[in-house]
């Protein structure tokens, strides 16, 4: 998959599961992990790019420290996000995932 196809992807699952927490008969917990699977696909995209395999001062002046500041960018935005779910998932005790209209 390329960056755009993977960027999609990611979207997509995070938003199905944003959508799902409205509804009680939803399997939280798989499209939790859906989103999750996808966003860490995205971080493992862009860290593997060369530009992130070299030292700061390895780099060339210009593009790749331009697109090695957009990865970062991007895989901490990712980053987030998947925090953010896991902390929505029900919990294996059976703790309730919040409520998407009131946080609660």
């Amino acid at each position: 998959m390329n960056e755009e196809e993977l960027q999609l992807t990611a979207q997509r699952s995070l938003q199905e599961f944003d959508d799902a927490r409205a509804d009680p008969s939803s399997d939280l917990n798989d499209l939790g992990q859906k989103a999750i699977d996808a966003l860490e696909l995205c971080i493992a995209y862009w860290k593997d790019k060369p530009f992130m395999q070299q030292a700061d001062g390895d780099l060339s002046e210009g593009e790749d420290d331009d697109m090695k500041q957009y990865a970062e960018r991007q895989i901490e935005a990712a980053e987030y996000e998947k925090e953010r779910v896991r902390k929505l998932l029900v919990a294996p005790g059976g703790d309730s995932v919040k409520n998407a209209s009131t946080g609660t």
